[in-house]
């Protein structure tokens, strides 16, 4: 898993068999060497606020680049966003 904070081992959040690795999201740094040797990118990275929001197309932008450098040919980008809050993603979308 790939992110800018990975969990400590032993640490809530921390999944037993997962291999973790640091990256920057903002200046890509860390990605492509999390990259290298992976088969499959799934973004779930979460923009709700701040400088994540800012940054949220650009950060899915050089995930999607690193991953086209490093051979895959597919990658999939979810918004976790979205499945946590339906409603308020559905009236955020209303607004425009």
């Amino acid at each position: 898993m790939l992110s800018s904070n990975p969990p400590a081992a032993g640490a809530a959040g921390n999944i037993r068999g997962a291999e973790y690795f640091r990256a920057d999201f903002t200046t890509g740094e860390g990605i492509a060497a999390a990259l290298a040797g992976a088969d499959v990118v799934i973004d779930c990275f979460v923009g709700r606020a701040g400088k994540a929001r800012k940054n949220f197309a650009d950060s899915g932008a050089r995930l999607l680049a690193a991953a086209q450098d490093a051979g895959m040919a597919r990658a999939q980008r979810v918004n976790l966003y979205t499945c946590r809050c339906p409603a308020r993603w559905a009236a955020t979308c209303a607004r425009g």
